[in-house]
């Protein structure tokens, strides 16, 4: 989970002058499970909720992606909670596994 502060392009238009907006964000390093649960939080986060609405602004490849610096605080918290969910999962479904081959072997 790489965090770094970065510039990128919000908007650009042309006028008779080439003008660009900027905007500060934040450059995100992560495995690409990881990034399906960011993207998972984001398309769940509604503007005008208090929480910011979508914070993700653009996706550079499958591990980087820029984000908002109004970025919640708790997203890296809600992140790690889904990976220890999912790790909870994996263990009790091999328990299972474990528990059914041997049923099976005593039969």
């Amino acid at each position: 989970w790489g965090l770094t502060r970065a510039f990128c392009k919000q908007n650009t238009f042309k006028t008779e002058k080439q003008m660009v907006k900027v905007k500060e964000c934040i450059l995100i390093e992560c495995d690409i499970p990881t990034m399906e649960i960011l993207r998972s939080i984001n398309a769940k986060q509604q503007p005008g909720t208090g929480s910011g609405g979508q914070f993700v602004i653009q996706q550079l490849d499958e591990t980087h992606v820029l984000c908002a610096t109004s970025m919640p605080d708790n997203v890296k918290d809600r992140i790690l909670d889904t990976l220890d969910q999912m790790s909870s999962q994996s263990t009790a479904d091999r328990r299972a596994q474990a528990a059914i081959q041997r049923a099976n072997a005593e039969m």
